[in-house]
């Protein structure tokens, strides 16, 4: 927390729990905190804006190059806790557009299904991968025999089998 000039007030931490976050903003109510700044309000940050911004609280994004910037300003560059939270507290006061974090779970809860589905597709192309390149070794030619091994996307349907119906999951080699 800082003063009218910027000076450093008072500085405490806070677990980035449910617990930390109710500490937190009872911390920032007994000393009347006008406006709070956070950086990663959209990743390591985003629990406390998500709670503070369902308080009421004005709350604003510092972008992590400000934080940066400020750094590059001070005596010493050593990148600590507390130097990051004395800068993005003076960036926050000084600057008056900063964004409000983006608040919206339905968007956040799609965004993570796209990121794991994402993440579930390169496991499973990399599986694929890895099951062509060891069957290439132990059983050399084994894609004319068999067929590649593709996804069912890459497949598309088979000559005469309409396009609304999936294809039907191949026998395993000796069946």
């Amino acid at each position: 927390m800082i003063d009218q000039a910027g000076r450093p007030v008072e500085y405490q931490t806070f677990d980035n729990t449910p617990q930390g976050h109710r500490k937190a903003i009872g911390w920032l109510q007994r000393r009347n905190v006008a406006r709070v700044g956070i950086e990663g309000s959209g990743s390591y940050g985003r629990p406390l804006a998500v709670r503070l911004a369902a308080q009421g609280v004005d709350t604003v994004e510092v972008p992590p190059q400000m934080t940066a910037q400020a750094r590059k300003g001070q005596r010493t560059r050593q990148k600590t806790d507390h130097t990051d939270a004395l800068a993005i507290a003076r960036i926050t006061a000084r600057e008056d557009d900063l964004p409000a974090p983006r608040c919206d779970e339905a968007v956040d809860d799609l965004r993570s299904l796209v990121l794991y589905r994402r993440e579930l597709v390169e496991a499973r192309t990399a599986q694929i991968n890895r099951l062509h390149a060891d069957l290439t070794q132990l059983r050399p030619g084994y894609h004319k025999q068999h067929g590649l091994i593709r996804s069912g996307r890459a497949q598309g349907p088979q000559p005469g089998q309409p396009a609304d119906r999936q294809m039907p999951d191949r026998q395993s080699p000796g069946r």
